[in-house]
């Protein structure tokens, strides 16, 4: 990690602060997350651009020539049938996963490996609510040695977002749930630790509308 130092107009630093506590993060966090994602954009246009200047538009019509005409599978896969390709019929997926996709079977696993039950409509909830926090390295995991972290949990999505009063039970709560996830070790998800707060202090209709 590095330290990069940014003036910023004061309104944007008040927005900053307001998403971040909203989000249930640091500033920090928020930043860098925001930051990955616009590097990650302006990467992937420079890597469009230098692939339109390879393109061969004559090989692009030649391979849609080559197609088959064949009708569409119903179940929406795409296949090459033996007989017109002359080869072994296969399928494709009928779409990608997407990067929300992936994290939520990464949750789906914690949970199964905590030995946690779980609602996939709270938990998809709980995950889209914490926004690109959840893509970012260094948003997306909870440290339960980090006191200064663990703060944030509770004074961001404890008390703002749950709208809980502040006690000791909500630290309490925390370290259970430190406890409960402590077979996770370093792969303590954000989603999967905010969850499990909110089943613990049943919470959930702070969060299903």
């Amino acid at each position: 990690m590095s330290t990069l130092a940014v003036h910023v107009p004061r309104s944007l630093r008040a927005r900053l602060e307001s998403l971040a506590q909203e989000e249930g993060v640091s500033v920090e966090q928020l930043i860098a997350s925001a930051l990955a994602e616009k590097v990650a954009v302006l990467d992937a246009e420079v890597y469009f651009q230098q692939r339109a200047k390879r393109a061969d538009r004559a090989a692009y019509d030649a391979m849609l020539d080559s197609a088959p005409d064949v009708q569409a599978h119903p179940e929406g896969a795409v296949r090459d049938v033996r007989a017109a390709r002359g080869g072994e019929e296969r399928s494709l997926p009928q779409e990608r996963r997407s990067p929300f996709d992936d994290a939520m079977a990464a949750y789906r696993a914690a949970m199964e490996q905590v030995g946690a039950s779980y609602d996939e409509a709270l938990l998809k909830a709980v995950a889209k609510g914490l926004g690109p926090a959840i893509y970012n390295t260094d948003s997306k995991l909870v440290s339960c040695s980090d006191p200064e972290e663990l703060k944030r949990v509770k004074d961001n999505f404890l008390i703002k977002k749950l709208g809980m009063a502040d006690s000791d039970r909500l630290m309490s709560g925390i370290h259970a749930v430190c406890e409960q996830t402590k077979g996770l070790k370093g792969r303590k998800h954000r989603a999967v630790f905010y969850y499990l707060l909110v089943q613990h202090f049943s919470k959930e209709d702070a969060l299903i509308v």
